[in-house]
């Protein structure tokens, strides 16, 4: 989920301009080179095929690592919870609902109400 949380901010503000592009290039390589991953309609991964990869240890996440998500988690997560509540509650209110509608009159609504933080 976080390559998908962070690859639109770092495809779409700086991957795409080239200032921010060519500071990423020179400062950032593997940075760089992860947004054109992300962005590949194929598997884009050559420098990693048959490679262990020793810095990708999920049971030993960096500090740097763990200092962006919980920046991240800081900004986002009270409004999240606040989103899923407010969906848990229209649901709840909603015991009818049949499996894959929308519940709105109009099918192509996509709005259910305003989350309250």
């Amino acid at each position: 989920m976080a390559d998908y949380g962070l690859a639109g901010p770092l495809c779409g503000h700086l991957a795409r301009d080239p200032h921010p592009a060519q500071r990423m290039k020179q400062r950032s390589a593997r940075v760089w080179r992860w947004t054109e991953r992300m962005n590949a309609p194929d598997q884009d991964a050559g420098e990693y095929l048959g490679a262990s990869a020793p810095w990708l240890d999920a049971a030993a996440p960096s500090a740097t690592l763990l200092a962006l998500l919980q920046f991240i988690a800081d900004d986002y997560l009270p409004e999240m919870r606040a989103h899923v509540q407010l969906a848990n509650d229209w649901l709840a209110q909603r015991p009818e609902l049949a499996a894959g509608s929308n519940g709105m009159p109009k099918p192509s609504d996509r709005h259910i109400g305003l989350a309250r933080m």
